[in-house]
């Protein structure tokens, strides 16, 4: 049993009633047998030194073991990836094992150098997310948490690992800055894969970021939303490259800029920076790039009136405000967003709120957070919830813009929110409907919907989530019956609504092979228009061919 499922369990109930599924059944036979001793061989190979100890009694030596195990396996693959000629696949495969370990050590040893002696897993979690310089621990763990202990396929295992690689770098700066433990000793000698023209091109902007003066200097007035952020590395130095889109409802791809960095901007939300200019001599021809020297999150005020519009709470904020200027450096500080925020435990939530408008004259902004603290924390199952939830992780202005009741389409979802009926689709089954004007089913926003609505509301969803998934990896829209089981094919058919049947998201199942409806229907409906257009033919296509060959034959005699 691991230990996410004994804190599952209510101790203070007389009972609790444990679900199975289909496939977990042993049955009287050898292939079952067989299929059930696989499985244990595959848990005892991915099983967490962290199931060993109880949740609420971890002590320094504990975690130092646990470090200890996990540097002495990690740096053993790499080492051995140079000794056996391994892939980078296998060495990533037998990595990913420990980095759930390593990465619940030093959640742990992070809350116990802030000063508590017994710390919970959950705690630890909330304790990473009150500054920007530990958040990448919670964020670790939970994108861990999200991908899960299942198998990867094959090639997935190093894409992973590229992803986890600054994780782990950044882990082990922690441990060397804050307990003097030197860990990963190697970890450079993981290829990355960078060819030789990117590795001489990032070691020029390197030498010209930390050329630059970094001293202070206030933050220009445009705000920026961070579209793309790239790690490199250069020695046992790390840089990022992040591009930076104009934020606002009109702005476009064509107001990007691109800019370089030594600070982790780890924030969702809008920020405003200032940047300097740094010359690189590339090829042989001077460029100019920007590096950034100050940043700092900066929403549009617009967009908290609207989120309180949402909420039907009359109110004005603007930028002058000191309570608006306090709730920005809060955060810039923690780097956190207000879903986080929200789902903090009611004592913690209260604590970090209040000195922000200890020194403020105003409290318009506190009302919002205290009406989404009380209605839609992650218990909650008010109408509505999935929608805000959701709109918390961004609050990009043009998000919030398409979810509001319009002139020509007024009708309200739900009586209590201000919130159009575009997005009841969204929050009966947001997973396979798109919240309204954006494209959230996308796999690339999965992650954002897991974290707004439950990871356990993707269980239901996950056949339609796993077609849809190989559908866009191979090209094909029909897969053999065993990529899912019929049962739960079934049971997902059986929880859609009219409105989703008549979108398509219906999962048929024929003759041994299954596939979503929509895709079916797209991709007939687009052979169906390219076999009437070859049919029917260009208007003047004939005369324009015979023209052409009587002026061709004629060119021809000409060059002869």
């Amino acid at each position: 049993m691991s230990v996410d499922f004994l804190h599952s369990l209510d101790f203070n109930k007389d009972s609790a009633t444990i679900y199975f599924t289909a496939d977990e059944e042993i049955e009287n036979t050898e292939e079952s047998i067989d299929k059930f001793c696989d499985k244990l061989e595959y848990i005892a190979s991915q099983h967490s030194f962290v199931a060993h100890l109880d949740d609420t009694d971890y002590s320094k030596n504990d975690i130092f073991s646990i470090i200890k195990e996990c540097d002495r396996q990690i740096t053993e693959c790499i080492d051995r990836m140079e000794i056996y000629n391994e892939t980078r696949d296998d060495v990533s495969r037998r990595m990913l094992t420990r980095l759930k370990d390593i990465s619940v050590a030093a959640l742990l040893l992070n809350a116990l150098n802030a000063g508590y002696e017994k710390i919970s897993i959950r705690l630890a979690w909330e304790r990473s997310l009150l500054s920007i310089e530990t958040k990448y621990l919670g964020v670790f763990y939970k994108a861990l948490k999200y991908v899960g202990y299942r198998i990867p396929r094959e090639g997935q295992s190093e894409r992973l690992m590229l992803k986890y690689y600054d994780f782990l770098w950044q882990i082990r700066e922690s441990f060397r800055k804050n307990n003097g433990l030197k860990v990963l000793r190697n970890l450079e000698n993981f290829p990355l894969c960078i060819d030789n023209t990117d590795k001489e091109y990032y070691q020029l902007i390197s030498a010209a970021v930390d050329s630059v003066d970094k001293s202070y200097r206030a933050v220009e007035s445009s705000r920026f939303y961070m579209q793309k952020k790239t790690p490199f590395f250069v020695g046992k130095e790390r840089y990022y490259e992040v591009t930076l889109q104009l934020a606002g409802v009109y702005a476009t791809k064509y107001n990007r800029i691109t800019a370089y960095t030594t600070e982790n901007i780890s924030t969702n939300y809008s920020v405003q920076i200032s940047y300097t200019d740094a010359e690189i001599n590339l090829w042989g021809i001077n460029t100019k790039i920007k590096v950034i020297t100050n940043w700092k999150v900066s929403l549009d005020p617009v967009c908290l009136n609207k989120l309180a519009k949402i909420l039907k709470i009359p109110m004005r904020l603007n930028s002058q405000y000191r309570e608006y200027i306090e709730l920005m450096n809060f955060l810039t500080r923690t780097g956190i967003n207000f879903l986080d925020l929200i789902d903090f435990q009611e004592v913690e939530f209260y604590r970090l709120i209040d000195p922000i408008y200890n020194r403020t004259n105003t409290s318009e902004f506190r009302k919002v957070l205290v009406e989404l603290k009380e209605h839609y924390s992650s218990g909650s199952q008010r109408p509505g919830r999935n929608v805000i939830r959701y709109l918390l992780q961004n609050l990009r202005e043009e998000t919030i813009e398409n979810v509001l009741p319009t002139k020509y389409k007024p009708k309200c979802m739900c009586g209590n929110l201000t919130l159009s009926r575009r997005c009841y689709p969204f929050e009966k089954n947001p997973f396979i409907s798109n919240l309204s004007g954006s494209k959230t089913s996308e796999v690339n926003h999965i992650q954002h919907v897991a974290r707004a609505v439950g990871y356990d509301r993707m269980e239901m969803v996950r056949p339609y989530l796993l077609i849809r998934n190989a559908i866009k990896q191979t090209g094909e829209i029909y897969f053999e019956d065993g990529i899912v089981e019929t049962d739960d094919i079934n049971a997902y058919n059986a929880q859609l609504d009219s409105w989703e049947r008549a979108q398509g998201y219906r999962i048929k199942q024929e003759n041994g092979f299954v596939g979503i409806e929509l895709y079916e229907k797209t991709t007939i409906s687009i052979l169906e228009k390219l076999i009437k257009f070859s049919q029917s033919g260009n208007k003047g296509q004939k005369q324009y061919n015979q023209s052409f060959i009587r002026n061709g034959e004629l060119f021809i005699q000409m060059i002869r």
